[in-house]
């Protein structure tokens, strides 16, 4: 192919625009499904051989649809995810309160009136998530590790007590962040012991630290 990159996907905007208008009842943000389809787009374009005899169009159509897909399908999933563990909190706090006023354990009937809930939703969310994650028990990418407790230490992300966001957070983090993560909040560096490591001063340090606990936070509250 001649064109390049950047003029391809101008000229098949109407087509990643069709294909992200499919998914038009998903729930997503239409310019996220636009985004998710140019990726799609782009990896078509470094997978694309014309040797084959395939138009291009023709050859990108399912990267397209197949990024969008799969993009719609972890958006539900992580969703209903969501919610869930949100719901299973609520009950753990209303158990704990039925608990001291009844002195034991309540049915899942007074936790439905107590929430004001159908005794159904509080049933099945009991059974889907049958054990809460410990504030102690780690999470992170790789061979790095990371726990709740020491990241609820910084007073921008105090508020938060969801391990399992706090865990899909952390996924969206460069390798730089969640260094300058690890650095601060598992080998407890001061900020000028991390200005050291990274060549740079300890302002910068600060600056990138409060950006990347606001991306936390703004992540596990979106």
């Amino acid at each position: 192919m001649k064109e390049s990159l950047e003029q391809l996907i101008v000229e098949n905007a109407n087509l990643i625009y069709k294909i992200a208008n499919m998914f038009r009842n998903s729930n997503c943000d239409m310019d996220d499904l636009k985004q998710v389809g140019k990726m799609g787009f782009i990896e078509a374009y470094q997978h694309f051989d014309s040797s084959h005899g395939v138009k291009f169009t023709t050859y990108a159509y399912p990267y397209i649809y197949g990024a969008i897909s799969k993009y719609v399908r972890e958006n539900k999933g992580l969703k209903i995810s969501r919610e869930l563990t949100k719901l299973y909190y609520k009950i753990e706090k209303a158990s704990l309160l039925l608990t001291q006023r009844f002195f034991r354990e309540p049915t899942t009937l007074e936790l439905a009136n107590e929430l004001n809930l159908p005794e159904d939703i509080i049933i099945e969310a009991l059974l889907s998530k049958n054990t809460i994650h410990s504030i102690d028990e780690p999470v992170g990418k790789k061979d790095k590790e990371l726990t709740l407790h020491e990241v609820i230490q910084d007073p921008v992300i105090i508020d938060i007590d969801d391990h399992m966001m706090l865990e899909e957070a952390l996924q969206y983090l460069t390798e730089e962040e969640y260094a300058l993560v690890e650095n601060r909040y598992i080998k407890e560096l001061t900020q000028s012991e991390v200005a050291s490591l990274l060549h740079t001063s300890q302002v910068q340090v600060s600056r990138k630290e409060q950006k990347v606990m606001k991306k936390l936070r703004s992540y596990m509250m979106s």
